[in-house]
């Protein structure tokens, strides 16, 4: 039986890349879930999450483009360590997760995006610095993504736009 879903678009190369930041420097970069919203639209995700350290050092879920967050994640967070984000948070090192490894973190708690029975999907977070410091993380959901395809042009324009993220409020 065919497959009703379309093929993730390709990885991001060097000039899809300068135009999704071509797109977001003439967003309003004052509004972060402009630049979300953007990036997803530009790049071809599925979803994008970011989550920022509270007072405590517990990673809050902020603000997102196409999510299906659950309780636990709307609600108690990420402990440092915990999850995708919280790994990438504790880290302060981008971690892709593809095919049974992206499908685990998918099902699991709290969640941010929801899982879908066919194809590929991948997971992607880099670190938020701000001034030096990790100050959170952004993930994203790339669906159907064709076996091989890398991810170093995705992990690429994420952290280009980690900053914007880390500088608007």
């Amino acid at each position: 039986m065919a497959s009703l879903h379309q093929p993730s678009p390709p990885p991001l190369h060097d000039d899809a890349l300068q135009r999704v930041l071509d797109a977001l420097a003439a967003a309003d970069t004052c509004d972060r879930l402009d630049v979300l919203t953007t990036l997803c639209r530009e790049a071809g995700y599925a979803g994008l999450a970011a989550l920022c350290a509270d007072d405590e050092g517990r990673l809050r879920l902020a603000l997102g483009v196409g999510l299906n967050a659950d309780g636990a994640a709307a609600g108690r967070g990420w402990s440092p360590g915990e999850g995708l984000a919280g790994r990438v948070f504790e880290t302060g090192q981008p971690v892709v997760l593809d095919g049974e490894r992206a499908a685990e973190e998918l099902a699991g708690h709290p969640r941010l995006f929801a899982p879908e029975a066919e194809g590929e999907d991948r997971l992607l977070a880099v670190p938020i610095r701000e001034r030096g410091r990790v100050t959170g993380s952004l993930v994203a959901l790339r669906r159907h993504v064709a076996p091989g395809t890398v991810a170093v042009d995705d992990l690429r324009a994420l952290a280009r736009v980690a900053p914007t993220l880390a500088r608007v409020r």
